[in-house]
């Protein structure tokens, strides 16, 4: 007993138990008293932690990485049907299925405008041409309309893939791209430069910051023998993207024959 009144050893025992765990000293550790210590990323401790952010008895205990909590707490089950629902959501717009209108999927009109979508040949030439026939939504017809034109293309019905281009220009006259097709349809697939110089600068026109219009429109003159005139939208084009022809040979080829007043090829 000291001069409190109290054995030494209860009070050091006392003042152990107040202290932080990582300062008690060694023989509260050894009673089995856990120390606080810093963990590698690696340590089993922390192992868990990477599949889940609680304890999986509890809702959201297995949330993943980035998931929000709401979903987490709906089970597995609602986990995939958030993810299928996700993507029938990004691929609405272009098959045609309205919201609230999953089940409206399997309505005559989204399937013809499927069957144009995943038919090839004469068969989705058919169901292209019958869903245009439908009352769809201007973009949506749009994009039909470019399916419609590379199963044309695919079949070697050049004259047939212009008049398509051409319709889309027709309903939508003011579309930058629309007009860019057209000239290039034109151009490469029947070989009229001429009837191309139009599109192409209306193209231009329209988004004079596009450089494939201006490289198309280079080509064209460059055919039509106007060697300064491909030149200028040639430089134009390398203006806008200084990388467009690495990836476009023939393109860079025309372009370097117009500079010494050739054609190529």
């Amino acid at each position: 007993m000291d001069r409190r009144g109290g054995p030494r050893r209860l009070r050091e025992r006392a003042a152990a138990a107040r202290q932080p765990p990582a300062r008690r000293p060694a023989e509260a550790q050894a009673a089995g008293v856990p120390s606080f210590r810093l963990r590698r990323p690696g340590h089993a401790a922390l192992a868990r932690s990477r599949r889940g952010h609680g304890r999986p008895h509890r809702p959201g205990g297995d949330r993943r990485a980035g998931e929000s909590l709401w979903l987490a707490r709906q089970g597995p089950v609602r986990r995939e049907q958030g993810g299928i629902l996700s993507a029938v959501l990004l691929l609405a717009p272009l098959l045609g299925t309205a919201l609230p209108g999953v089940a409206a999927a399997a309505g005559p009109k989204s399937e013809i405008v499927r069957e144009c979508l995943e038919r090839p040949g004469e068969e989705g030439v058919t169901a292209c041409q019958q869903a245009l026939a439908l009352a769809l939504p201007a973009a949506r017809a749009a994009t039909l309309r470019r399916v419609l034109a590379g199963r044309l293309a695919a079949l070697k019905r050049w004259d047939d893939a212009v008049e398509v281009y051409r319709d889309d220009v027709r309903a939508r006259p003011g579309d930058a791209e629309a007009q860019r097709r057209l000239g290039s349809a034109l151009l490469y697939l029947t070989g009229r430069p001429a009837d191309a110089l139009g599109p192409l600068q209306e193209s231009i026109r329209l988004r004079p910051n596009e450089p494939a219009a201006y490289a198309e429109l280079g080509v064209a003159l460059a055919e039509l023998g106007r060697a300064d005139d491909a030149v200028a939208a040639f430089e134009a084009a390398a203006r806008l993207d200084p990388a467009y022809f690495e990836s476009r040979p023939a393109a860079q080829a025309t372009f370097d024959a117009a500079r010494r007043g050739q054609r190529w090829p």
